[in-house]
């Protein structure tokens, strides 16, 4: 998993949320070849040829984070299927000081070369051609990466620690190997490192020797794995040895856990250690499955790029996500703990014990991960109300789905940027909704039993698309599989139109499906889904009258579902938000759905929410009525529903010209959260015990009432908490002065309406401070400065080892949300844009035009293109990323010349 944190991060900043890719990648085109090599294939399309498939791996590599530089010796068995001369393989930024290569009883000295600027391919070419089994001997050196790719190194609070990420293109610039998923083999490893070090790699130590400042730890054979999943964690390093992980009715032996962080930090994962469990039981009680590997270690890594990643046996976090405390970890990051927790941990089947052959499958891993970890929660904790997560989810990625430009779950990979691009939210949260929606058409059972089939068919293995196919087909039909593959293969999101008519013949709803298409959107309408609709109705009168749900496959433009012969009063055409469609209803008949809200689940109201949010973005419904039932769910009973339309209240002030038709809407807003806000404010009242479900309503509409509003007696008490925060206690913060959920905000609050004192004391903090929640506070509340002098003092800390690599965006979020600063900013940025690039990894610097998205002017749209097309062309993801943000700004503008006049006579 890589992308959701940082979805979830824009978001709050969310997947993430996402943590963008994170490595140089093969191009399109095969590399130029030396002369000498023309008699073998050459690498064509970004793939290695065929013909040359290894077999195991030995590694034998000195490890000192101390140095600059780390070396030893690659051995790969490898299976050749004809004579050659040259083997194609992998390597980048390798210095090669010898290689070999075995067949039978004959040793040749091989020439290496690599071809550094075509994205990591290298060779090997011996005098005499060989064929068969052949051994591959390379002996090399390499730089310890500082992009937060392949082994890298960390400097934490004063000692050096490396690390390893190598989805998805850097196992290349750890050792030389055949970089595809395809390629599943065991590994030998074997560590040399400094002797007050600790090493950890992908299955468990079975020896260390100590030679005077050296120790040698040898580890286990692995079972077959990919490239990309290869991890270690060398350093002064904490291990923290968990209590085995006992047995059950599918795993005979205790599973041995243990957790690792930098150096005094091992204390910080009690949570951890006590829950992590719990959430592996429920995944192995679900597939049926013992997990498959012989340990589990858990990493908290200070400077990660992704959020975190599926090494086998060697879970690696950004350490803000794993080394939580409940007294002082906001509500929400403690559920996303849960669920970033049981995501990594149900890849050690999807994705590791069975693997995608190629990129454009990554959906089976990433998506069937998304899904899965919501159940695994839901069974370890209900409370957490795991469905209703992943319906907000859902409804989050149908923005990036209305898109034009929008990807199918399963692209085609046609160039490095298609690989980086598929860590998205389309392949996580739409292929997480879409798995839900045929978990829920043909019941869960048997969909948990089809997953089974699959994964015990393909277990150790690979498996692609046709293979899934297939097992849709065995366990559940034709029909099943092709509505499956409508939904895999083609962009965009259904709308389902939905009118009751009643009459002789009893109710019917009649259907039509169409693409979602927001105002100005130049989105085909060619697009036909295989549509599962379940419809929810009262089978008669008074409110203890039953609800029941009816489906049907809607795989023409038009269809219809009988409910019966009771005409009811109302109808959901999505039962339990489960199906991945919108909806739309005639006008009468959503009132009347409004009206019966109390009656809807959780998840159902949400996507009532949506539809009303939905229809306005389509031009469908006028704007006062879309305020008006936005504004109504202030005083939903649940926190979900209550604050479901905030971002869109928040976007009508993007559409309104004046400064007073601003302050008109925001009058409006504080009145309609004014009882809410009296109730909740900014702390509970001292000796009131709360649940859970208010801290995580006062976390969004606190934050919404302060800055949305503008409401100044909220501010002014946000002010007066941030000084608090600001002065004494740990690391020279009060943490006890505000609750975690709006230490944020009021740090925020007291940037904007404090003093350059206020500035100067959180600029204190964040410099001495090594707490990655505590900078994380820091950061997003010095971002949120209005003042110019003070805004290029945060923004010129990215260009220094003052920030993390993966704290960067935090101030700059800020300062781009924000209309006021926003060009000042994108100037800013202008300027440094080289020193940016030389500070960023090349994944994530694809992300930088995505810093422009609020913007709601064609001007802006123009200057962003006109600055972003020439310069993130060769970064990972950034020609996609250009594009779709320069798509969303002209949809901002096509809403306001559509929408803003009504939004303005609203306003007055």
């Amino acid at each position: 998993m890589r992308q959701r944190f940082l979805f979830a991060l824009l978001a709050a900043c969310g997947p993430a949320a996402v943590s963008p890719p994170t490595a140089e990648a093969p191009p399109a085109e095969p590399p130029a070849r030396p002369a000498v090599l023309d008699e073998s294939p050459a690498p064509a399309e970004g793939r290695l040829p065929t013909g040359a498939t290894p077999a195991r791996y030995s590694l034998a590599l000195s490890i000192d984070p101390n140095q600059e530089r780390f070396g030893g010796v690659a051995t790969i068995d490898v299976s050749i299927d004809s004579p050659r001369r040259v083997i194609w393989l992998h390597g980048q930024n390798l210095e090669v000081s010898r290689a070999l290569v075995r067949s039978g009883d004959e040793a040749q000295d091989a020439e290496w070369a690599g071809h550094e600027d075509e994205g990591g391919f290298a060779s090997i070419s011996v005098p005499r051609p060989v064929s068969g089994d052949v051994q591959l001997e390379i002996h090399y050196t390499a730089p310890f990466d500082r992009a937060l790719g392949g082994i890298y190194k960390v400097e934490h609070a004063g000692h050096a620690y490396a690390f390893t990420q190598m989805e998805p293109l850097s196992a290349r610039k750890a050792f030389p190997c055949f970089d595809e998923p395809q390629f599943k083999t065991p590994y030998d490893v074997t560590l040399r490192v400094l002797a007050a070090h600790e090493a950890a790699a992908n299955s468990l130590a079975v020896s260390t020797s100590v030679d005077d400042d050296r120790k040698t730890v040898r580890f286990a054979t692995t079972q077959p794995i990919p490239s990309y999943l290869f991890a270690l964690a060398v350093g002064p390093l904490d291990i923290v040895e968990g209590d085995a992980i006992p047995a059950n009715d599918v795993r005979s032996e205790p599973l041995p856990f243990r957790g690792i962080a930098a150096r005094g930090r091992g204390d910080e994962l009690a949570y951890t250690m006590e829950h992590t469990g719990a959430i592996v039981a429920q995944l192995e009680a679900y597939f049926g499955i013992p997990y498959p590997y012989d340990k589990l270690d858990v990493v908290a890594v200070p400077d990660f790029e992704a959020g975190a990643m599926e090494n086998v046996g060697l879970i690696t976090f950004r350490d803000t996500i794993l080394l939580v405390d409940p007294d002082r970890t906001p509500a929400r990051r403690m559920r996303f703990w849960a669920y970033i927790m049981a995501h990594e941990v149900a890849h050690m089947w999807f994705g590791n014990l069975v693997t995608m052959a190629w990129w454009d499958d990554l959906w089976l891993n990433e998506a069937f991960a998304s899904w899965i970890e919501h159940p695994a929660v839901d069974g370890w904790r209900p409370a957490y109300e795991a469905d209703v997560s992943l319906t907000e989810w859902v409804h989050r990625v149908y923005g990036s789905d209305s898109l034009a430009s929008a990807r199918a779950i399963r692209q085609p990979i046609v160039t490095t940027d298609d690989i980086h691009n598929a860590f998205d939210g389309i392949t996580y949260g739409k292929g997480a909704g879409v798995l839900r929606m045929f978990e829920g058409y043909v019941g869960k059972e048997r969909f948990r039993d089809g997953i089974r089939a699959y994964l015990r068919a393909h277990r150790f293995g690979s498996a692609s698309a046709d293979d899934f196919t297939s097992m849709l087909i065995e366990s559940f039909g034709q029909e099943v599989s092709d509505s499956f593959n409508t939904f895999l293969t083609q962009p965009g999101l259904p709308l389902v139109h939905a009118t009751l008519e009643c009459g002789e013949g009893g109710a019917m709803v009649r259907l039509r499906q169409s693409r979602y298409a927001p105002v100005g959107s130049s989105a085909s309408q060619d697009n036909r889904w295989h549509v599962p609709v379940c419809v929810s109705a009262p089978t008669g009168r008074g409110r203890r009258a039953e609800v029941a749900t009816q489906c049907v496959l809607l795989a023409e433009p038009e269809g219809e579902l009988s409910l019966g012969d009771y005409c009811p009063d109302w109808f959901h055409p999505n039962a339990g938000a489960r199906g991945y469609y919108r909806f739309s209803m005639e006008g009468e008949q959503l009132a009347a759905l409004q009206r019966a809200s109390s009656r809807l689940s959780v998840s159902e109201r949400l996507a009532l929410a949506d539809s009303i949010t939905s229809a306005f973005d389509a031009g469908q419904i006028e704007a006062e009525a879309a305020i008006d039932a936005s504004l109504a769910l202030a005083s939903d009973a649940h926190h979900t529903v209550a604050t479901a339309n905030l971002p869109f209240l928040q976007g009508l002030l993007r559409l309104v010209d004046t400064d007073d038709q601003r302050a008109a809407l925001r009058r409006r807003y504080a009145r309609a959260y004014a009882s809410e806000y009296r109730q909740l404010r900014w702390a509970p009242r001292r000796g009131r015990s709360e649940d859970e479900s208010v801290r995580l309503r006062r976390s969004r509409i606190v934050p919404f009432v302060a800055f949305r509003a503008r409401d100044a007696a909220a501010r002014r008490e946000g002010l007066r908490l941030g000084r608090l925060f600001l002065n004494g206690g740990g690391e020279g913060a009060n943490t006890d002065a505000i609750v975690p959920e709006l230490v944020e905000a009021a740090l925020a609050v007291t940037i904007q309406d404090g003093t350059q004192a206020d500035f100067d004391r959180a600029m204190e903090l964040l410099a001495g401070a090594t707490d990655g929640l505590l900078r994380r506070q820091l950061l997003v509340g010095l971002g949120a400065t209005e003042d110019g002098e003070q805004a290029t003092q945060v923004m010129t800390l990215a260009l220094t080892d003052a920030l993390r690599v993966n704290e960067f965006f935090l101030p700059f979020q800020r300062q781009f949300g924000n209309p006021a600063r926003r060009a000042a900013a994108f100037q800013w940025l202008q300027n440094n844009f080289d020193a940016v690039l030389a500070r960023l990894p090349p994944g994530y610097a694809g992300y930088l035009p995505t810093l422009m998205g609020s913007a709601c002017s064609e001007d802006e749209a123009a200057q962003a293109l006109a600055f972003f097309e020439p310069r993130v062309g060769e970064l990972p993801g950034g020609p996609r990323n250009a594009a779709q943000t320069a798509e969303s700004i002209r949809l901002c503008v096509a809403l306001r010349a559509a929408q803003g006049p009504q939004v303005a006579a609203v306003a007055r």
